[in-house]
């Protein structure tokens, strides 16, 4: 047995697991390593996963409370953690964590590919009771994920000729970006157009294209209103991304909820009134 001196007591210390909860726009680190490392954390952490791949993630401090805030949803959303997953983070100083994502049946999800740039990052030999394919098919993997990114390219190509904004997703199935187009030229829409084809993480925030927002939208702004068919206006809160485009926050869940989204389904946002900004949206259920 392992016993809990010397380094292997730091490394204790230094890490902590995370449960991932439904609509969860950031991630609270645990108190604990709050108090403990809080006052070297910067104003930006580095997320590392077992392939190299790196994210960039902000950290809020609040009090003795500190949280993942921006970024932390495309991390979320990009490695497709849903409800029941875990998170274990191990901590490497200067604001640095290695993470590893556990699913639903505690087996490490399979990472994707890095590009032919990150080849010399180490394979990572796991025992196969770990649940984690050795990377012996990363040719494979890594031809799969060209075509995915060259599918969405189309996608966003497509519609970006008749005039819409898409928001770039993954994973998306050839039969959605069918829909999608099929969707957007039966509209014939005159006015500023982006689309979203929903996702399981969209149920408590739905994202605006950089694109779209810079273009209609002061960076000033705080909240827009939303209308579904001739119903009465919401106004929803904005939260910006320091990368540009934003999200719909407060406000988009019970939307969701009212008009039961569910993933798959397709929702149009038009732009009706720049003053006092109106976007219209249209939904075309799965």
């Amino acid at each position: 047995m392992q016993n809990l001196h010397g380094d292997s007591l730091i490394a204790n210390l230094i890490s902590f697991i995370s449960l991932f909860h439904l609509f969860e726009e950031s991630k609270r680190i645990p108190p604990f390593f709050a108090r403990k490392f809080g006052h070297e954390l910067t104003d930006a952490a580095t997320l590392t996963l077992p392939n190299g791949r790196q994210s960039q993630v902000s950290l809020k401090k609040d009090g003795r409370n500190v949280w993942f805030r921006d970024g932390w949803h495309e991390f979320v959303e990009i490695h497709s953690i849903t409800p029941g997953y875990f998170l274990v983070f191990k901590y490497e100083k200067n604001s640095r964590f290695q993470v590893h994502i556990f699913d639903t049946t505690a087996c490490e999800i399979k990472y994707p590919c890095m590009s032919e740039e990150s080849e010399n990052v180490k394979d990572e030999m796991v025992d196969s009771e770990d649940c984690v394919e050795i990377r012996s098919k990363k040719r494979k993997k890594e031809e799969l994920a060209e075509k995915n990114e060259s599918d969405e390219l189309d996608l966003c190509d497509s519609l970006g000729e008749m005039g819409i904004r898409v928001t770039k997703r993954r994973r998306i199935s050839a039969e959605g970006r069918k829909r999608a187009i099929r969707i957007a030229t039966s509209l014939k829409l005159k006015n500023p157009t982006f689309l979203v084809i929903l996702q399981p993480s969209d149920k408590n925030h739905a994202y605006v294209p950089a694109k779209f927002a810079n273009e209609f939208f002061s960076r000033d702004a705080k909240s827009v209103k939303v209308q579904v068919l001739n119903e009465t206006e919401r106004s929803l809160l904005i939260r910006w991304r320091h990368r540009g485009g934003f999200f719909l926050s407060k406000g988009w869940a019970e939307l969701s909820k009212d008009k039961k989204l569910a993933e798959g389904d397709i929702c149009v946002f038009q732009l009706i009134r720049k003053e006092d900004v109106l976007l219209k949206l249209s939904i075309f259920c799965a």
